[in-house]
């Protein structure tokens, strides 16, 4: 398995406590095992994506928590449709590239990694 699918398998059990879903209920033992065995390799992973993040993106305080920084929104005009809103997007250092940070997250994410249940 990959750093990816750890962070899949996290994402997924968040998704179930935020929805409420009887999954969550129903594994709550093996998620409370799931998290002990394997927490200390999330929080680790977590810790070196915002390492990554950190070199790259610009970062704000907003009452007193750091954030990325993204792009106001721009209106964009297309023929005779409503306007629509751009998706704002991360702001990177000078210097700094998308595809540079994406290069360096993908080999985080791809490496190979021994997840236990």
């Amino acid at each position: 398995m990959t750093n990816q699918n750890l962070l899949n398998f996290d994402r997924e059990i968040n998704s179930w406590a935020a929805q409420g879903s009887i999954l969550g209920f129903l594994n709550r033992s093996k998620i409370k095992e799931f998290y002990k065995i394997n927490g200390l390799k999330l929080n680790t992973l977590y810790k070196k994506i915002e390492t990554i993040q950190r070199k790259y993106l610009v970062y704000e305080t907003i009452d007193g928590k750091e954030r990325v920084k993204f792009s106001k929104p721009s209106i964009i005009q297309i023929g005779t449709k409503q306007p629509e809103q751009e998706t704002p997007k991360p702001l990177f250092l000078p210097g700094m590239k998308e595809e540079d940070m994406q290069i360096e997250l993908n080999e985080l994410l791809n490496t190979q990694i021994t997840i236990n249940f």
